[in-house]
């Protein structure tokens, strides 16, 4: 569990509700160890994106930042990206893994000195992600009905 009060806010350590892919997943996602550490743009607790992050690199020369919410429930969505092209967390993984694309806006924590990172994942550490982005969602909430659409009567 995230916890201020522990070295590294506890997000090293394994949540014992997890399995070993989920914390593998966490692992990738939290800390440096890859050299990926979504986090730096995802900020913990909330997984909510840094204010300061630029472009994502989904087109090529992208000079328009968007904004993304906080990844909370993000497996319940049925599209992903500031477009809506990706179609399943395992597409949005492969894309950061392998598909960013160079633009003036590009968010530096994206590039390394030949331009677009490239994070190098094997298939087991893309399936942890998705497995890890798929616990950040709340059962409870996204099934009681005070959450739902405002506007339907």
């Amino acid at each position: 569990m995230y916890n201020p009060n522990v070295p590294g806010n506890g997000v090293g350590l394994n949540f014992p509700s997890f399995t070993a892919e989920e914390n593998l997943g966490k692992l990738l996602f939290t800390t440096n160890q890859g050299n990926i550490n979504c986090a730096t743009c995802h900020e913990l607790p909330t997984f909510s994106l840094a204010a300061n992050s630029k472009s994502n690199g989904l087109d090529a020369g992208e000079t328009i930042i968007f904004k993304s919410p906080s990844l909370k429930n993000i497996a319940t969505s049925q599209q992903f990206m500031h477009d809506g092209s990706l179609e399943s967390l395992e597409e949005v993984v492969e894309f950061y893994n392998s598909g960013i694309q160079n633009g003036p806006a590009l968010d530096n924590r994206l590039r390394d000195q030949n331009g677009p990172r490239r994070m190098n994942l094997t298939q087991a550490e893309k399936d942890a992600l998705v497995a890890f982005l798929r616990t950040l969602t709340d059962e409870t909430v996204v099934s009681d009905s005070k959450f739902t659409d405002p506007f339907i009567q």
